[in-house]
């Protein structure tokens, strides 16, 4: 009980230092800090859930980021999923786009590795299965060419993690999702061939 009003300053002065900090430096250590305070007092983080993901959020949304504070924000993202739980669903819409543009990042494998692990804690953590993939189209690719291309052993254990975590895919769906498959020229041939079979009959 005494500790937790200390904590909460500690908080306030992170999120402050991590919002209006002029120094890329300084800012990526309140990120890193808040992860920790994330991982390691969750009772005190969990009523504070919506201003910490939106100050997060607005980081990475940055127009000119700090690739060390986008890394460090990422990971605190991870960090949250596993504290808040179902909660984080809600903010999976804003979140998704986000970290597909930085699973594709070329340019930083860091940023790879821990976008594909805040990925991975975010699915675990909601339960939001399935649906990524129709949802983005182009996901199931980016991960599968995690194994393809990725040489790290750490990166190809992860990715193989957050597809399994995922779940299964209806192989005909996704070619539908990803326009290798017309689908109303598909109906209209089932259509076709059906009625041709009972005038045959």
């Amino acid at each position: 009980a005494f500790v937790m009003p200390f904590l909460r300053k500690m908080l306030i002065q992170i999120l402050t230092e991590l919002e209006h900090s002029g120094v890329g430096r300084n800012k990526e250590q309140s990120a890193r800090m808040l992860g920790h305070l994330v991982s390691n007092a969750p009772r005190l983080i969990r009523p504070y859930m919506e201003p910490i993901l939106k100050a997060l959020i607005l980081k990475l949304k940055d127009p000119d980021p700090n690739p060390g504070v986008v890394i460090s924000v990422l990971a605190t993202i991870g960090e949250l999923a596993q504290v808040s739980g179902l909660e984080m669903r809600k903010w999976m819409d804003e979140l998704f786009p986000i970290i597909m543009d930085m699973l594709q990042d070329s340019s930083s494998l860091a940023k790879r590795q821990v976008a594909l692990w805040t990925l991975g804690q975010q699915v675990a953590s909601t339960g939001y299965v399935v649906e990524p993939y129709r949802k983005y189209p182009s996901l199931l690719e980016v991960l599968l060419n995690f194994l393809k291309t990725e040489q790290n052993q750490g990166i190809r254990r992860e990715a193989i993690r957050v597809l399994g975590l995922l779940g299964a895919l209806d192989p005909y769906k996704h070619k539908v999702n990803i326009g290798m498959i017309d689908q109303s020229r598909d109906a209209s041939a089932v259509s076709l061939s059906e009625s041709k079979s009972s005038q045959d009959s």
